[in-house]
């Protein structure tokens, strides 16, 4: 079994790194050109050929003259592959991130469901207010508002990030056009929510699903962050850090940053207008008015919630789908607006690049009307100089008339 953080954490991003993990087998970093890496390399490169080769001949494979609740049994087919394959290079991650070898056999011959699941919760000791705050967390929506603010709850992030997942599924699914499967999935789940809230609240039991491995919306940012820094350092050859190591840095920096820019915040005035309304689309426009108060974040984020709510409104209209994709962003944004500092992963981003930009058109034109009076100045230096100098020689000339004049009356005349 393997024991070395470095290089198991390059094992495991060989199955997240399509392709380019071949790159490992030619290294000359110790810590990637290592037997154990290479195993796994081969694996999961093996798979991710698998996926594309799979998905190639099922792009020239014939439509068959039949459907089964509204989809043609290439489409069913082609999705049981991706969920196959996909569980394929999670298994194999797994085993590498336990420092343990596996070769592509054992990965087809084994099944992630294995793993166990499904958390059986008996007896659970809860108040009759956190019962209902975890029975709302079912609630598509409601439970990602819930969540910001009740994060401290034991169970409650299995319960939203199951509630999340299956959200996601069925809007991606309304958006494609397959209406029925995603009313069969929100069918199915809703009676797993309603069946678990009778459970806790006549038994004081509960199953959820174990969510562990899925990171935070934060901290899933932060992971991204750290790939780039990963690749680059690997590609550019630098000082090798794991990422791991990476990822726990960031991490740090960004709760300290959190940590300082609150107690700066706390120190500006608090603004006239309840801070959960600056995620309120169109509404926090009003916000505009408030940047200087300890909102200012919020308003930020929320901003750019409504640039894309207007985008999608001029583009497609009030009546498009794509406009459900707000409600992601408008009820998390929601549950965490008690937190002064709150940069929403990639909402926030955006911000700052319309920021950036706009900042440096500022100074452009600062730059060209500062440029411009310059100019303006100098010409005006040169005018006066010019003039002074022609006023000069006139002057001159002048002078030297008039006293070649005197001159010429005071010379005697020759008779």
């Amino acid at each position: 079994m393997e024991t070395n953080k470095k290089i198991i954490w390059n094992a495991v991003s060989a199955y997240f790194m399509f392709f380019i993990c071949l790159s490992f087998l030619w290294s000359k970093n110790t810590n990637i050109n290592d037997p154990f890496v290479k195993t796994h390399v081969k694996t999961a490169f093996t798979i991710q050929l698998w996926l594309i080769l799979s998905l190639i001949i099922m792009s020239f494979v014939p439509e068959i003259g039949f459907s089964f609740i509204g989809y043609s049994p290439n489409t069913i087919i082609t999705i049981i592959l991706c969920f196959f394959f996909f569980g394929a290079l999670g298994y194999g991650a797994y085993k590498a991130q336990h420092g343990e070898t596996v070769t592509t056999k054992e990965v087809f011959q084994t099944t992630w469901i294995k793993r166990n699941i499904l958390i059986q919760n008996n007896q659970l000791e809860t108040d009759e207010e956190t019962k209902w705050v975890l029975i709302f967390a079912h609630i598509p929506f409601i439970g990602y508002m819930l969540y910001g603010r009740h994060q401290e709850l034991d169970k409650i992030k299995d319960i939203v990030f199951l509630n999340l997942i299956v959200t996601c599924i069925a809007v991606v699914l309304t958006l494609i056009g397959f209406t029925s499967l995603a009313s069969i999935i929100m069918l199915t789940y809703i009676i797993w929510s309603v069946y678990q809230s009778i459970r806790l609240i006549s038994q004081n039991e509960l199953t959820t699903i174990d969510t562990a491995f899925i990171p935070t919306p934060e901290k899933k940012y932060i992971i991204h962050k750290a790939l780039w820094v990963y690749t680059f350092k690997m590609l550019s050859q630098k000082k090798f850090e794991s990422l791991q190591a990476i990822i726990s840095r960031k991490y740090a920096a960004y709760i300290e940053r959190e940590r300082i820019e609150t107690l700066r915040l706390s120190e500006k005035k608090q603004s006239a207008v309840p801070s959960f309304l600056f995620y309120i689309p169109i509404i926090n426009i009003l916000g505009l008015f408030f940047l200087q108060t300890q909102e200012s974040t919020h308003i930020k984020n929320g901003i750019v919630i409504t640039l894309f709510t207007l985008l999608i409104i001029v583009l497609f209209g009030f009546s498009s789908s794509l406009l459900l994709l707000i409600l992601f962003p408008v009820f998390y944004g929601i549950g965490y607006h008690t937190r002064l500092w709150y940069h929403m992963p990639y909402i926030y981003n955006v911000y700052g690049i319309f920021a950036w930009t706009f900042t440096n058109i500022k100074n452009i034109f600062h730059k060209t009307k500062v440029l411009q009076n310059t100019v303006k100045s100098n010409t005006i230096t040169i005018q006066n100089t010019v003039t002074n100098n022609v006023t000069k020689i006139k002057w001159n000339e002048i002078v030297d008339a008039t006293q070649e004049n005197i001159e010429t009356q005071d010379k005697p005349s020759i008779q």
